[in-house]
């Protein structure tokens, strides 16, 4: 179990963060697929999100980011499902905040604070970066309200949808 920072709320002191294992696949899987056709129904073509989630969230496609990544997963402690994961990308000068999703019904409950917080602790001093859909007004709140600040936009596509992604910088000394 890894260690989480969480606010004083009751609720939020009920949260568990560990390592993912091989296991989880199937069920980081399913975060993906209902976070993602949620928050991005009304951003890109359902079409693309669609083959996009066909391709980078099969079940042998997360196993391999397992495996390369370090992905970190949550639950409230009634829970016994898995109900949040973030991947993270560990660069010479920061880590990267590859993905990081919740249920949809359970957003607002602590779980993504809880992943940041894992990370955070396991990373010391070292600098974080989110890339954002520019305009998501679900994320870019969030890593606002957690220190992050807005930084360099870039643009990438999503099975052929064209997006525009700001990244997000939580500095280390800041």
């Amino acid at each position: 179990m890894l260690p989480v920072t969480t606010g004083g709320d009751p609720a939020e002191r009920d949260l568990r963060v560990r390592d993912a294992a091989a296991a989880d696949a199937s069920a980081i899987r399913a975060v993906a697929l209902a976070a993602w056709r949620l928050t991005y129904q009304n951003r890109l073509p359902p079409d693309a999100i669609e083959r996009f989630l066909a391709r980078a969230y099969s079940e042998q496609r997360v196993a391999l980011r397992i495996r390369r990544h370090r992905v970190l997963v949550a639950s409230r402690t009634t829970a016994a499902a898995l109900e949040a994961f973030a991947e993270l990308a560990v660069h010479h000068d920061h880590v990267q905040l590859v993905a990081m999703y919740v249920l949809p019904g359970l957003r607002g409950n602590g779980l993504g604070s809880a992943l940041l917080g894992a990370v955070k602790a396991a990373f010391p001093g070292r600098d974080l970066a989110a890339d954002v859909l520019e305009d998501n007004d679900l994320a870019e709140p969030f890593y606002a309200a957690r220190g992050f600040t807005p930084g360099e936009l870039h643009t990438d596509e999503v099975d052929g949808a064209p997006v525009r992604l700001r990244r997000w910088w939580l500095r280390a000394d800041g």
